[in-house]
């Protein structure tokens, strides 16, 4: 596991009891809701001021930051499930015991709209990635606050297909049969299972 740095949070903010790295079971991906904020500055805003609530990591396309160590419990996703949305579905089973928190900084805003640049979303991608794998987490268990509480969070992929297409399909290599395969935005010559060429790049 990478050895991020830590600036850890107020002892107030996240629970006091350790926890076996045996209990995680999911990885919950939320936002800031802040405009062209920091990891850094997110991290120090938790180590001086008491909230009762934290994140373990925190993202801004520049760097990674740690704020509550691992095998603490971040208070991130409690609390009562809200009415009205379509979220909820993990709500009982995921909680802030067994999961660890991701927090994507507004890097990347556009008009009204807080949103994380591409190089966040990839900095997070990295780290998801990472934690799956030290953790054995798969990726059906990667998911959003929206998806613990019913929460608006993170606000920009409560849309399933958009979180599908701009995060969640990116922890997982794509699967290639012979013939044409298309995965993030390229289409690829496919030949005994293995990308021969790729025919065209839309990102370009």
């Amino acid at each position: 596991m990478t050895d991020y740095e830590l600036v850890p949070a107020r002892a107030e903010n996240y629970a006091k009891a350790e926890r076996g790295f045996d209990e995680i079971r999911y990885i919950v991906v939320h936002y800031t809701a802040n405009r062209n904020d920091t990891a850094r500055g997110n991290c120090r805003y938790f180590q001086n001021t008491i909230t009762k609530t934290s994140g373990h990591f925190f993202v801004d396309g520049k760097e990674i930051v740690q704020s509550v160590p691992l095998d603490h419990a971040a208070w991130h996703c409690g609390g009562k499930i809200i009415p009205g949305t379509d979220g909820g579905k993990f709500y009982g089973k995921c909680t802030n015991t067994n999961s660890i928190s991701v927090e994507l900084c507004g890097t990347g805003c556009t008009g009204t709209e807080i949103l994380p640049s591409e190089a966040t979303v990839e900095m997070a991608v990295a780290l998801v990635k990472e934690l799956m794998e030290v953790f054995g987490i798969p990726a059906e268990n990667v998911i959003r606050h929206y998806d613990v509480t019913g929460k608006l969070c993170p606000a920009y992929w409560v849309d399933e297909t958009r979180w599908n297409e701009e995060f969640k399909s990116k922890l997982v290599p794509p699967v290639y049969f012979n013939g044409i395969g298309i995965s993030d935005g390229r289409v690829y010559l496919v030949a005994d299972g293995i990308v021969k060429k790729v025919l065209a790049d839309t990102n370009e």
